[in-house]
Order: structure tokens, then sequence, then C-alpha cells
């Protein structure tokens, strides 16, 4: 498509997240978009070039539905991408159409997607290079499905002006329309597509000039979309990393000075403690430097998806000379709510959450002092998708949201106690504090990784079980009788863990994409039960004799 081309179709929605945009893009010299897996440096020109040509094929598609250029309703499109500047070309062509933006997880089979398709509506598929003939197999199945590849590296003119964009002041897409469809983190095995509007993309907070952010997180995740689409509405640079590449590629872009902000879960942040420590601490003083002072340059370090250990903290303000941001929220908030004070030198209370940081919301628990979290904002989040959970029921008779997270008080902070369907296990003595649990195994000086799993038993219903990666040498004797001897001292005996299991050095941990422990997986590997709820006898399992606290066993009946 020839630059005159483009210029027919340069004509945007009157809408105040589009119009801000245009004004930032306007006075914007650098690249806004950096991916070195698809050779792209792009400018907001060619940004832009690359959105009118793909959005002409989508509205030449999709015509029918047009009525003066844009959607004369909300129609679900979805993006089919890896996490990459397609997306970003994508996404932008939907939503400049009036279009509702569905990212769903490119890890899901043909089958998966066709039943997230039906449930949305779906009329299209925008898809990356890479994922052609995967669309190409989900249209076989939904012959009313349209399929249309993303267009980039479009001739482009030399500035953003040239493009002559323009908004027509009388296409006013409501705001209370659909805007994007989000996907909650699946750690309970259970994904759910959450609805948010338009009006999402208008409360975006601004951000620094010349700032830039890294984009890593799966783009079905709202850590990944929404990130995405703010830091390109509000004119910050991204740089596009590739996850499964290591530590190492995070590390350099820091080392290059581009990054100033970047989210992350604490597996993320973990690896990156863990690589400065066994690689970058030992290089020459010069070469370390220049590490150190690109990562200075990370103006907002900010860790969540869940409760990370004290240690990890105090091991990056170790390295950096602050602790990292750590933060609250949820797929249905799309924001962060609550969030620490990386300055506070009181790195002591375990899964603390500090202060509301949200102006205009209300945020308390449930019974004062402790309970579930209660939010009260001005919402985005409309429901999920074919109603899957009706959306009257998460919300209690004032309006208050309710999160499904339990918390309590100490002076005016908030303390994270967990979630209420998965972070707690129901044993015969009581209720099992799943971080707690963690957290008090992780302070024992011969543990390096600890998971707590409620473990399926004939008997008892559940035993609480912990998935252990010892120090490797230890003099420690590795055994359930010495983790709950050592465990006595601050845990209530019904807390203590009924059932081990040590990870070898090659075993690692399955996550989902947002980064959080895959428990159903994880406990289906690591602690196999038969179809009568019993624990495999393999040998592998260390078992507590609840009955009997003298009894250890190692193996059992099938």
């Amino acid at each position: 498509m020839t630059i005159q081309s483009l210029l027919k179709n340069a004509t945007l929605p009157n809408e105040p997240w589009l119009i801000d945009h245009l004004r930032i893009a306007s006075e914007a010299s650098q690249v806004i978009v950096n991916d070195p897996y698809l050779d792209v440096r792009a400018s907001h020109s060619q940004l832009w070039a690359d959105v009118l040509q793909t959005r002409t094929r989508l509205g030449d598609e999709l015509s029918p539905f047009l009525q003066n250029g844009f959607f004369k309703e909300p129609l679900h499109i979805c993006v089919l991408s890896e996490l990459n500047y397609e997306f970003v070309v994508g996404a932008l062509a939907v939503l400049a159409l009036g279009g509702v933006l569905v990212s769903l997880p490119s890890s899901l089979s043909p089958r998966e997607t066709l039943h997230f398709i039906r449930n949305c509506k779906l009329k299209c598929i925008l898809t990356g290079l890479k994922y052609i003939p995967k669309a190409g197999q989900i249209q076989n199945c939904s012959t009313s499905v349209h399929v249309i590849p993303i267009c980039i590296k479009t001739n482009a003119p030399e500035t953003f002006s040239a493009l002559q964009l323009q908004v027509d002041d009388s296409a006013a897409i409501p705001s209370t329309w659909p805007g994007l469809v989000v996907f909650s983190s699946g750690s309970t095995g259970i994904t759910k597509g959450v609805v948010h509007s338009r009006r999402l993309l208008n409360s975006f907070p601004a951000v620094k000039p010349n700032s830039g952010t890294v984009a890593h997180r799966p783009i079905s995740w709202a850590g990944g979309t929404v990130k995405i689409l703010m830091a390109i509405i509000k004119g910050q640079r991204l740089e596009i990393i590739d996850p499964n590449l290591g530590p190492e590629e995070f590390w350099n872009r820091f080392r290059e000075g581009t990054v100033t902000n970047m989210f992350g879960t604490v597996f993320l942040w973990q690896i990156l403690v863990q690589y400065f420590q066994e690689i970058i601490s030992r290089l020459p003083l010069e070469d370390r430097q220049r590490y150190l002072d690109g990562v200075q340059r990370l103006e907002k370090p900010q860790l969540g998806g869940c409760s990370p250990p004290l240690q990890l903290l105090r091991d990056w303000k170790n390295i950096t000379g602050r602790s990292p941001y750590v933060g609250y929220g949820s797929t249905e908030m799309c924001i962060t709510l609550l969030m620490t004070d990386p300055d506070n030198d009181d790195l002591t209370l375990e899964r603390c959450l500090e202060k509301p940081c949200l102006d205009g919301s209300t945020i308390k628990l449930s019974e004062g002092d402790r309970g579930e979290i209660l939010i009260k904002q001005d919402f985005t989040f409309m429901g999920y998708l074919n109603n899957e959970i009706a959306i009257d029921t998460l919300f209690d008779e004032d309006g208050f949201y309710r999160s499904g997270d339990l918390a309590h008080m100490v002076g005016d902070q908030f303390i994270f106690d967990g979630r209420i369907s998965i972070d707690f296990i129901k044993t015969i003595g009581g209720p099992v504090p799943v971080l707690q649990l963690e957290q008090e195994i992780l302070k024992l000086p011969y543990v390096v990784e600890a998971y707590v799993l409620p473990v399926p038993d004939r008997t008892f219903g559940l035993r609480t079980g912990v998935l252990v990666r010892f120090q490797s040498p230890t003099e420690h004797q590795q055994s359930l009788r010495t983790l709950r001897a050592d465990l006595a001292h601050s845990l209530p005996p019904y807390s203590l863990p009924t059932a081990l299991r040590i990870l070898q050095d090659h075993e690692t941990i399955s996550v989902t994409d947002s980064g959080k422990i895959a428990k159903q997986t994880t406990l289906e590997r690591f602690f196999p039960a038969s179809l009568d709820r019993e624990l495999r006898a393999d040998g592998a399992v260390e078992l507590w004799d609840i009955v009997s606290p003298d009894g250890l066993r190692k193996t059992i009946s099938s």
C-alpha cells in the first residue's frame, strides 16, 4: 500500500485516549517499539503506517459491520500472535476501528481456541506470520471467522505528521462499549475471559518523557496486554524481550540504559538476582559497573503476581540500593491498588502490601482489621465472557468488589494472607495458610525453594504437602522429620507438613503464562494419586502418620 493510499484511511474515532496519543506522537522523536526478534525499531510514523494498513484490510473484510468507517456495534476481534511488534500493530488496528480486542493465549490448541471463539462470537482473527497455519486450522472449524495477516514494515513517511491522522468529531465510540478481553492467570486450573470497557483506555496515567518499559509477559494476561497498551498510548518506549532467552537478555537491556520501568513476577526477579550473583558479580569491575549503571535507571521496578520472600527483596536491595515495589491488583481491576514503598527500610513484615496507591479508590477489609479485601472504584470491569460468573454476585450490597483475597492489618499496612479458594488447605486440624507455611520453610538455611500443595488423601481428605529443594551439599538430613522439627518452633502442630517430595537438581516447577505456579499440574506430577485418592507407592513421597505422630512411612499401598 502506498503512502497516498494510507492517507485515504487516516481518519480515527473520537476517543480521549486516541486524541491524547496523537498529541504525544506528534511531539515525539524516539523509537516507540524495539523488537529485535522481528528486526523492527519502529517510530510513531512506522507504527501508524502499519496500523493503518492492517486496519484497512480489517475494515474491507468486515465492511458489512461498518458505519461511517467504524464498527456500528462492538465486534470481537482476536489478535493471534506472540508478544512482539505484530501484536502491537494488530491491537491498535482493532481498537482504532471500535472493535473489542481479544488476546487469546497462543498456546491454546485450535479446539480450545474454537471454544473461546464461540463464547465471544468472534468475527475475525488478525494473525502474526508464525500463526497463519494455526489460524487456518481454526477457520476450517469455524468458516464464519475471517483470517487476516497483520501488516508490518509498510512503506512509511519520514515524519508522523505526514500521515495526516485526523479525528472524526462525529464518530464518538461510547466509552461504555467493551474494549478488550484479557484472561485470568489460570493458577487454579480455570482460565476466565475478563471483559473491560473502553474507559480503561482513557484511564492510563501519564509517563515521563523518554522513558522505556519492558514487554515480556504473555499477551493473553492483563499484565501483558494492558501494560503494552498503556506504554504505547502514553508514548513510552516498548522494549520487547523474549523471556525464554533467560535473565541474560534482561540484564543486557538494562545495560543499554533504555529501560526505566519493569513489572515482573517473583520467578523473574529470582532468576535476575541469581544471574547477578553467579555471573555479573564475578565480572571485572568496569564491566560489572555497566550493568549496575543501567539497572539504576529502573525508576519503578515492580513485583507482583504472588507474595515475594523477604530475602528476595533484600537481595535486590543489596544489588541496586532499593528493593522493588510490591504491588497488588487483579485481572478484574487491571490496575495496581496497593503498593509498598521501596525506600522503606523495614523489610521485616512478611507479605506486606503497605497502603493504597490509587486516588479515587476505597479499599477495606470485610471484618474491620482482617477479612476479605473489598474494593470500590470507578470500575471498567464489565464481567466475564459468556457470563461465566454472574457479575452481580461479585459485589456486596454497598457496591464493593469482593476480591476473593484475605488480608489483615498491622497498624495502617495491609498484610496479604492469600486467596480464599487456593491458599488455605482444609486439614482435619484446621485451615493451613499456604503462604505463611511457604515463607517459614524458606527461612530455614538449608532450603532454597519451597511450595505448599493440598495433597488428596483417602483417609484424611487433604494433607499438607510440601515440595522442597534443599541446598546442595547440606549437612542437614533431608527428611520430613527434620523439616517438621525445625518448623515446630514457629508453627502450630496442625500447620506442619504431612507429606514431603524433594525436588532433584534436574526437576523444575511448571508455571502458568502469568508466572504463577501451575498448582494442579505440579500436584499431579510430584504427588500422583491413584483413582481412589491414595498416593502411589513409588518411594518418592514421605508421609507423616497423622494418627500416630511418631510413625513415619515412606511408601503406602496403592
